[in-house]
């Protein structure tokens, strides 16, 4: 079973507040009373279970990077040199989504959004997944995809 725990963007102050722990006999009321108490303050994101490809926890709300590296790779041009950056091949070879908690074939689970369609993010349902920021510090991400 995994993990249950959360982590809090405080909308008034725009910061994260991370490692929100809720250890009690009665999760469910203590959980609804703490949303409810702090719903117009704070945008709770869930621990997925799941970590990026550095061990890093991936939260509801982060941007994660996908990278396919079983694409084709680049080749160098006839002077030796590549016609793209690291970077630029990169994100040629990726997608971009955020983490939210979505239903599929009949299932509740978290999935990755990339802009109009939702996938889940399952291990070895992709590539590499790697976090780059998340929806509240770094909404000009989401411009990648």
């Amino acid at each position: 079973m995994r993990e249950i725990k959360f982590r809090a963007w405080d909308k008034g102050e725009d910061v994260m507040l991370d490692d929100i722990c809720i250890n009690t006999d009665h999760f469910t009321d203590m959980l609804n009373r703490v949303f409810k108490y702090w719903e117009d303050t704070l945008e709770f994101m869930q621990y997925t279970g799941l970590n990026d490809k550095n061990g890093k926890e991936i939260y509801e709300g982060d941007i994660i990077r996908i990278l396919y590296p079983d694409w084709a790779s680049q080749s160098p041009d006839e002077s030796g040199e590549y016609k793209l950056s690291i970077e630029d091949y990169k994100k040629s070879i990726s997608k971009v989504g955020v983490v939210e908690f979505y239903v599929g074939n009949s299932i509740a689970e978290y999935g990755l959004n990339f802009g109009g369609y939702s996938d889940n993010l399952k291990e070895g349902r992709h590539g590499e997944k790697e976090i780059i920021g998340n929806i509240y510090e770094n909404p000009e991400l989401l411009k990648e995809k």
